[in-house]
């Protein structure tokens, strides 16, 4: 949902998942300075990282290399667009 709208990966992962995902792990008891990190700790930061590398290909605007990619396959013959 975030992709189109934040074509940074670093600032999706980093200024929106990471502080949303850390603080529902403590909410959660799933904290790394008393042990419990695999409570929901490491399922959730596993599933951010996925779902913004998957989220960061989905869409041409996702990602800063992904203009590029259109471009090269562009330059390739095949052309890649919004659809239609």
């Amino acid at each position: 949902l975030l992709s189109p709208a934040i074509p940074s990966v670093a600032a999706r992962a980093g200024g929106i998942f990471f502080p949303l995902a850390k603080a529902l792990c403590l909410a959660c008891g799933s904290d790394p300075e008393k042990g419990t990190e695999k409570k929901i700790g490491s399922f959730l930061m596993l599933t951010c990282f996925q779902t913004t590398t998957v989220s960061s290909a989905m869409f041409i605007t996702a990602m800063a290399a992904n203009p590029l990619a259109v471009n090269l396959a562009l330059s390739a013959g095949v052309e890649i667009s919004w659809g239609g």
